[in-house]
């Protein structure tokens, strides 16, 4: 099936990111060169492709099959590569200086126990720019820390990193010592705990007076009083002007 040339447009775009360099836009395929649609669906409208979503991906995907590209249970990939992943996994010293983001209400845990890898495999993802790390946090989360990993003395306790392209490293794990994390705010203080046993006395107190007649109080007696006067004799001048008008009479 042809394309437009917007659809070519994207098909170009997608055959870069995949196929070229996926570093250059913060990206990081499978071993077997796979990437999902949603993280694709990101990448594509930090490029400035307005208005795509994953499902429509899928569709074009689906019913264009374009060639080169292949999609299967919501992941794509190309077919040909312009570089080797074997090359771009080999181990490498990277610089002193990287840089990770991470999820902003992980920062307690992220103090006391440091960073580690996932169950998907793809590890820690550094990078020598602070501005592709926030890119790739962005992608996550929309509260986020990007933070300064110190490599150098990661890499002399034993830490293994691995390049993954241009500005790119992976290790899988990080402590705490080696992050530049924020300091803690003064002003987040702990609220002081509740004590439920003292605020069910209380309450258990007001029901007791709740049930009880305090010294000097009256109850009120609602029972129905005569009407007045005016009342009656108004009903009484009402049944003279009927009985005259021959209101109220029985029709034969």
């Amino acid at each position: 099936m042809t394309l437009d040339k917007e659809k070519r447009h994207l098909l170009k775009l997608i055959r870069t990111i995949l196929g070229k360099q996926p570093w250059q836009f913060g990206v990081v395929l499978d071993r077997d060169g796979w990437l999902s649609v949603k993280e694709l669906q990101k990448v594509l409208h930090e490029e400035g492709v307005k208005g795509i979503t994953e499902q429509r991906l899928i569709q074009f995907f689906e019913l264009y099959r374009p060639e080169g590209v292949e999609f299967s249970q919501g992941k794509v990939r190309t077919t040909k590569h312009d570089f080797s992943f074997d090359e771009i996994s080999q181990a490498l010293y990277p610089p002193d200086q990287l840089f990770i983001g991470f999820r902003q209400r992980a920062l307690e845990h992220v103090r006391r126990c440091g960073l580690k890898e996932s169950e998907r495999g793809k590890g820690l993802i550094l990078c020598t720019s602070e501005a592709m790390a926030e890119r790739i946090i962005r992608r996550v989360t929309g509260k986020y820390y990007v933070v300064e990993v110190d490599a150098k003395e990661a890499q002399d306790k034993g830490v293994f990193f691995r390049s993954l392209g241009d500005g790119l490293f992976a290790c899988s794990y990080l402590l705490p010592k080696w992050l530049r994390l924020p300091e803690p705010s003064n002003d987040s203080k702990k609220e002081p705990k509740r004590d439920y046993k003292k605020d069910k006395k209380r309450e258990d107190a007001k029901e007791d007076k709740k049930g009880k007649d305090l010294p000097g109080s009256f109850l009120l007696d609602f029972t129905p009083i005569d009407p007045p006067f005016f009342e009656e004799k108004t009903k009484r001048r009402n049944r003279k002007w009927n009985k005259k008008h021959g209101k109220g009479k029985k029709r034969k």
